[in-house]
């Protein structure tokens, strides 16, 4: 077993903990991804965890650390709860309570990269519409007044493939004091051509920026495209005071290998505005995608990173940026 997503009940939330009277939440959602093994989804929580189908048992026949661990991620309820009237009282207060809103927005499906771990490059490819970003400003105008912190990101696919829309979004954002995080690869950043990303970066307080590979020929392997771009994008925004967050996936024997991770550190090491580090665990939670459209997926003999990894993974990055530092 192992959990993808997570967040912790409040500690009076886990305080109701009852040992003997435990059931399955009627949020959970069970996605198979093999004959051995399913994720469960627990909509209410926003939790993730992958199971063995040896795992899935009634709660009294289960032992009680495991039990705990289920509760405490929301897979697991008191019986006498009522789910349904608790989601009620939260949606109630939810609507009247505007003072927070963190809008993410799927701009654009396209992308030029094909990640060997990614299924965005199988499905049919849809860009934003005028009257849904329309739809967007008109949201943002009637909240702004109201809300404490109100931010946006814009993700895809590659949302600079749409840098007009961007841009026209991000600018109508900031006029309004709202926070703006463009999550991108950077792959169609060119140093010759920077008018049209130096005005964005105007209006861009965040770049989340992922780096597939440090090693160019391994990257083209992997994603079928060089990082020489993506690279002298994060140079560029340390070079603009342009805060970001680095994003790595470390996938068994193609980035987990101590020489490309100490590497990635000694490049991040240079950069002057990295204000986070997110090593991300490859999974394989992709395979179904590509078997119901008919493909063979590329890393099916790759097994998924485990927790335990990742946090290596990132002590040697971490570490090596250290050293080059010094």
């Amino acid at each position: 077993m192992k959990l993808i997503y997570s967040i912790y009940r409040s500690n009076n939330e886990f305080s109701l903990y009852c040992k003997n009277a435990l059931e399955w939440s009627v949020w959970n959602d069970k996605i198979v991804i093999d004959d051995y093994r399913f994720v469960l989804f627990n909509t209410y929580m926003r939790n993730a965890i992958l199971m063995d189908n040896s795992e899935m048992k009634k709660p009294d026949e289960m032992d009680e650390s495991l039990k705990e661990l289920l509760f405490r991620y929301g897979f697991l309820v008191n019986a006498d709860t009522d789910e349904k009237k608790c989601w009620e009282k939260q949606y109630v207060e939810g609507r009247s309570d505007m003072s927070f809103i963190d809008l993410t927005i799927l701009l654009t499906e396209n992308c030029q990269m094909r990640c060997q771990y990614c299924f965005e490059g199988t499905k049919v490819k849809k860009d934003i519409n005028e009257k849904t970003i329309d739809g967007i400003l008109t949201f943002l105008s009637r909240y702004t007044n109201v809300c404490t912190k109100l931010r946006v990101t814009w993700f895809g696919g590659e949302p600079l493939m749409q840098i007009d829309f961007v841009m026209s979004l991000f600018k109508s954002a900031k006029q309004k004091q709202i926070h703006t995080a463009l999550d991108t690869s950077g792959v169609l950043f060119n140093r010759k051509y920077t008018s049209k990303i130096d005005e964005l970066l105007k209006y861009t307080d965040l770049v989340m920026l992922d780096i597939k590979h440090i090693d160019d020929a391994e990257h083209k392997k992997l994603t079928g495209m060089s990082n020489v771009n993506i690279l002298d994008f994060a140079k560029y925004l340390s070079e603009n005071n342009i805060p970001m967050w680095i994003r790595h996936v470390v996938v068994p024997n193609i980035t987990d290998n101590d020489v490309y991770l100490t590497k990635l550190g000694q490049f991040l090491a240079t950069l002057k505005t990295v204000q986070a580090l997110d090593v991300l665990p490859y999974h394989d939670m992709a395979i179904p995608k590509y078997e119901s459209l008919g493909l063979n997926y590329p890393l099916k003999d790759v097994p998924p990173l485990t927790k335990q990894e990742a946090i290596r993974a990132r002590d040697v990055i971490l570490k090596a940026m250290k050293d080059a530092r010094l």
